[in-house]
């Protein structure tokens, strides 16, 4: 069993953010929770993979049994309590093997906090969604957000405000909201401290608590 918030949730973006990658650079190719041969004694299976084709000077191949053989260039691995197991044994494996990139993202809320706070945007592909936590903890803070204009997206991610809302399905849209606000640092900044004041005036608990009550109060009373 996977928790939602130290797995589930950041394992979403890692996905995001290498489908963007590979969306934008041809020949790389990413993959979920496959298993990897690297040597007899070895199958691991990472939480996120980024892989250069063999025709184009990659190190790994697919088998005809279609599992992944060799070395990928990057792998990702999300830890929580087995961040002692991913940060050394496991690394060890992968450098033996000739993994040129490691990742591991140590879950936590002041980790995850420092992670969004240190990111220059948020990117979030979804393509239908309600009103989403994680752009809601971006808000908070004070990162902004690229998405798409579906559910309740727009709510959070307000055009020229507090991010850059991309046109459903759009992937161009999308990928130019991406570089429009890697770009322009001033309007980075600009919508950084418009994302913490929303966050902090709409979104704090007590107000949440206050309109819960108050929804009740009104059914209670019909």
């Amino acid at each position: 069993m996977l928790r939602y918030k130290s797995h589930g949730q950041p394992h979403s973006l890692i996905m995001g953010w290498l489908a963007v990658y590979c969306a934008a650079t041809p020949g790389i190719e990413s993959a979920d929770n496959t298993t990897v041969r690297l040597d007899l004694d070895n199958e691991p299976q990472p939480d996120a993979l980024l892989r250069i084709d063999a025709e184009l000077g990659g190190h790994s191949r697919i088998s005809e049994d279609d599992y992944l053989e060799g070395a990928p260039e990057l792998i990702v691995e999300i830890a929580s309590s087995s961040a002692s197991y991913d940060l050394h044994d496991k690394k060890k494996v992968y450098r033996r093997n000739g993994v040129q990139e490691y990742i591991v993202w140590r879950v936590g809320d002041r980790l995850k906090s420092i992670t969004y706070s240190a990111a220059d945007l948020l990117i979030c592909p979804t393509r239908a969604d309600n009103l989403p936590l994680v752009l809601q903890e971006s808000m908070a803070c004070g990162t902004p957000m690229v998405s798409f204009k579906v559910g309740g997206v727009p709510d959070l991610v307000r055009p020229g405000v507090t991010g850059y809302l991309a046109q459903p399905e759009d992937a161009q849209d999308f990928c130019n909201g991406i570089v429009q606000l890697l770009e322009d640092e001033t309007l980075r900044e600009r919508m950084s401290q418009n994302c913490r004041a929303i966050a902090v005036a709409e979104y704090p608990l007590e107000l949440q608590a206050q309109r819960y009550i108050e929804l009740y109060r009104q059914v209670l009373s019909a």
